[in-house]
């Protein structure tokens, strides 16, 4: 998730999730992850509802740009690469104005997978501005910047939208920025996120997007989907 406007208050406090894996404790107690399981909620919301979906509604892309508001942790961004699909590049984007130390996440590591944490330790020791192609299916690109001051240079075609809460982070969640998220998306694009709170579903729909609420992961009755026609 990415971190609030207010100022943030650093925490080194990792908690075990229901799955296995651990999430860290963030600005005024609100975790980066589900407590209900890390893993499977960025499996779920992201990887399932979100990217796999989008390949499933485009069989014949050879080419998906990915953008991800809130790096994090860099969870998403790893469960993402792992799902690759032969004969598709994935271009991921991540934006966090204020990105994690990589040292301080060994813990998350060796909670995971190994093929997950392999790919998180990959991506989160990438310099962060530059684009680093990974192989020829696979580039990454962070960015330190609000979601407010950055300029797509192409349109999305999947992104997931983790900010911290409505109640942490209002503004990330406002019509103006549901409106901008929507205007990245190319048509039959994909927005994904655990959110299914009603003020941001309306704030979708209002936008323009087709807004489905889905079953949530553990821990969470509902989730959104929404689609740009």
């Amino acid at each position: 998730m990415s971190h609030p406007t207010a100022p943030f208050l650093p925490s080194t406090q990792w908690i075990t999730t229901q799955d296995g894996s651990v999430t860290l404790m963030g600005p005024h107690l609100e975790p980066y992850h589900s407590v209900h399981g890390a893993l499977t909620e960025s499996q779920h919301v992201y990887q399932q509802a979100g990217l796999a979906y989008w390949h499933q509604q485009h069989p014949h892309a050879t080419t998906c740009h990915l953008l991800e508001v809130g790096y994090g942790t860099g969870l998403n961004a790893s469960v993402a690469c792992t799902l690759t699909r032969p004969g598709v590049s994935l271009h991921y984007t991540g934006l966090d104005p204020h990105p994690l130390d990589p040292s301080t996440l060994s813990p998350l590591l060796h909670s995971l997978p190994t093929p997950v944490a392999t790919q998180l330790a990959q991506l989160n020791a990438l310099s962060w501005g530059d684009r680093h192609v990974l192989s020829p299916s696979l580039s990454i690109q962070k960015h330190p910047l609000a979601v407010q001051d950055w300029v797509p240079h192409t349109p999305i075609d999947v992104l997931f939208l983790d900010a911290f809460s409505p109640t942490l982070d209002p503004a990330l969640w406002d019509p103006t920025c549901l409106a901008l998220y929507a205007s990245f998306l190319r048509s039959g694009g994909v927005l994904v996120t655990y959110c299914a709170k009603g003020t941001v579903r309306r704030g979708l729909m209002q936008a323009g997007l087709i807004v489905t609420r889905l079953p949530g992961p553990p821990g969470k009755h509902h989730m959104l989907r929404g689609i740009q026609v």
